[in-house]
């Protein structure tokens, strides 16, 4: 699928918050666009870590780490790149506990140009 527009937004929601906002909309190839926009949420006392593990992702040289410290539960992985070695994805997963403001699953996959934009996002946040 072609990539029609994407763009990436970090911003802080209550005082101990932060969310990525992704937006990506894809080219489905049949006529018609795909929606593949989401949200991030996770404890802005994550963003250090998250920062750190999404560019050694970004470089391909993080091994998979998670992180709990509920109500969080973070996971960054690398995925891809066993058929097409350029085909690589850097994830970040945020079981957020149901009880706490904004709690629900969350997947955030970026390829690693876009895991880099993140982590300067995220770096001047």
């Amino acid at each position: 699928m072609k990539t029609i527009r994407e763009d990436i937004q970090v911003e802080r929601i209550e005082p101990d918050l932060i969310i990525i906002r992704h937006e990506c909309i894809l080219d489905d190839g049949f006529g018609g666009p795909v929606d593949m926009s989401d949200d991030m949420v996770f404890g802005s006392n994550f963003r250090a870590w998250v920062t750190e593990h999404f560019e050694r992702g970004a470089e391909d040289d993080q091994p998979d780490i998670e992180t709990d410290f509920p109500p969080d539960h973070l996971k960054v992985f690398v995925s891809g790149g066993q058929r097409i070695p350029d085909d690589i994805y850097v994830n970040l997963h945020n079981h957020r506990e149901e009880t706490a403001p904004h709690g629900k699953l969350y997947c955030l996959t970026l390829n690693p140009e876009r895991a880099r934009e993140l982590v300067d996002k995220l770096r001047a946040l």
